[in-house]
């Protein structure tokens, strides 16, 4: 028999600083993947709800990063396809997030073009910093101060 513990000791935040706006949504949510802390999340046009970002393309307002979740991970097995209510999103501000803890499903990077680089001319990284969500590489500086 063998005993598996797990410790997340990282004290590294999400957000490293600035004024934040947070807004509790509703997620639709029936993807196959967990929804982790630090996704990026699109928004339904017609229903206000979020999903995460997947499709730089689509057409149903989802292809516009709309913010960050900021809550804890729901693991797929935990998701039965219908809507989660009250949870946390990043959703503007003036604020510095960890690009280490930023998530982005398909492939999807903070360089990917919104909607084809001609289209709308700015990636995932563009338009969280037009939300005032400016996506950067950090150091925590207990890295330095415990080796």
């Amino acid at each position: 028999m063998s005993n598996e513990a797990r410790l997340d000791v990282s004290t590294v935040p999400l957000v490293r600083g600035g004024s934040s706006f947070s807004v509790m949504g509703t997620v639709a949510y029936s993807s196959a993947a967990d929804l982790e802390r630090g996704t990026v999340m699109a928004k339904v046009s017609a229903t206000g709800k979020y999903v995460a970002f997947t499709n730089e393309a689509a057409t149903d307002g989802t292809a516009i990063p709309a913010g960050i979740y900021l809550g804890r991970t729901i693991e797929a097995a935990d998701l039965d396809g219908t809507d989660i209510t009250n949870l946390p999103i990043l959703s503007g501000g003036c604020c510095t997030v960890d690009a280490d803890q930023v998530k982005l499903h398909n492939s999807k990077t903070l360089d990917t073009a919104i909607g084809g680089a001609a289209a709308f001319n700015a990636t995932v990284r563009d338009v969280l910093a037009w939300r005032g969500i400016f996506v950067e590489d950090t150091v925590d500086i207990d890295g330095f101060e415990n080796s």
